[in-house]
């Protein structure tokens, strides 16, 4: 009675559809109506030519030949309803691969989307590195065609030189422990533009434990790679100047005076200090002083060898570092450029403005051996030259 009851649940539910119907048309026609044929005949012909049969059922049952032929209809009729059920129940089943085939279609081209359109890339390789799989954003990513790439290019092709090193030193721990995680590569699109992607990786391996193909999946960080720069950028530079800032420039420092102790030669740490800059921001206001600043610190970036580093110190402080030079009369060259170069006219919004400098100088080793000790005498020579009149240059020890 269960499974009867399921069977009628199943072919109202399928009845609704509409499809069902066409179904069972299909087998009544094929199959239904030549058995019912079938068995109409062969059981006329057996009631009708088979006589022993006839008085045989007569015997047994005591029954008229009317009862005989009644009874015989009547298995006559239920085989034909069983047979109808049957045949439903096949519409059933060929309604419900049909369903089945339909869904199974479905769910793979949505599977198929998600692959070609995921916002990652995925690819696969072989053996030799050749890919035999890759997604639609991964190819636009790379502005190649899938008939360009499948089978006719490795991942080596679109990497760059520095990229593909760091890739041949990867790949033999790929296939040792069979996955790799992170690893940032820069790739070359077809019209020769970069852009970097974070890879992972995992391999696939054989019954017998052989490397077979690798199956990877590939993120465009280009976007965050432009933020991370930024945060340097702000973290490291003056955002008014973009010079190095105070923590860069200790860094830089450092790493001359490291320079200067293997090459034996000197370091100079140039304290600048610009003269009645004040006068100039209370006056004329703020923006007037930074676009000063800006100019300040361009033109002293110009007048400084491209090992040197300019930083800006604070307000209207420069710190110029010059990391081995041969002599104390190189920095004094360099700071007579410093003050020729801002000692020039500067017109900012309409305004002529009357700019000089004080700078101080130190040397690495005879004034300190570490950068706050260099900058300090630096610092107090630059108010030496500020009492000297402002607009020139003194040295912390002569």
């Amino acid at each position: 009675m269960i499974k009867l009851f399921q069977f009628f649940t199943s072919w109202r539910a399928l009845k609704k559809e509409g499809k069902v119907i066409q179904a069972t048309f299909k087998v009544f026609f094929i199959i239904y109506i030549p058995l019912a044929l079938i068995l109409t005949i062969l059981f006329y012909g057996i009631f009708q030519m088979d006589k022993a049969i006839q008085r045989a059922l007569l015997e047994i049952h005591q029954m008229s030949h009317t009862a005989v032929l009644m009874h015989l209809s009547v298995y006559y009729a239920v085989s034909l309803l069983l047979l109808f059920v049957v045949a439903a129940y096949l519409a059933v089943l060929i309604v419900g691969h049909r369903k089945m085939v339909e869904a199974l279609g479905k769910s793979s081209k949505e599977i198929m989307d998600l692959y070609n359109h995921a916002p990652c890339g995925y690819h696969s390789l072989d053996i030799n590195g050749v890919f035999i799989r890759i997604n639609e954003t991964e190819l636009r990513w790379t502005g190649y065609t899938e008939e360009e790439v499948v089978g006719k290019m490795k991942l080596s092709d679109f990497l760059t030189p520095a990229s593909y090193e760091k890739f041949q030193s990867e790949f033999p721990r790929f296939k040792e422990q069979g996955f790799i995680n992170d690893l940032e590569y820069e790739i070359r699109r077809k019209d020769d533009s970069l852009f970097h992607v974070l890879l992972n990786a995992t391999a696939v391996y054989d019954d017998e434990g052989r490397y077979v193909m690798s199956r990877s999946t590939l993120f465009d960080i280009t976007v965050r790679q432009g933020y991370e720069a930024k945060i340097r950028e702000l973290a490291y530079h003056d955002p008014l100047t973009r010079l190095p800032n105070r923590q860069l420039l200790l860094d830089r420092i450092n790493q001359g005076l490291a320079k200067s102790e293997r090459s034996q030669l000197l370091l100079a740490i140039l304290f600048l200090d610009l003269d009645k800059f004040k006068e100039i921001n209370d006056n004329l206001g703020h923006d007037i002083g930074d676009e000063l600043l800006k100019t300040i610190a361009v033109r002293v970036s110009a007048s400084v060898r491209g090992s040197d580093t300019v930083a800006r110190a604070g307000g209207d402080e420069f710190i110029i570092v010059l990391p081995e030079i041969n002599d104390r009369h190189d920095a004094v060259l360099v700071a007579k450029k410093i003050l020729e170069g801002i000692g020039s006219s500067i017109i900012i919004k309409g305004y002529e403005l009357d700019v000089s400098a004080s700078i101080g100088i130190a040397f690495y080793p005879s004034d300190g051996t570490d950068a706050f000790e260099l900058m300090k005498k630096a610092d107090t020579a630059m108010y030496v030259a500020k009492d000297a009149g402002r607009n020139c240059y003194r040295l912390y020890s002569v």
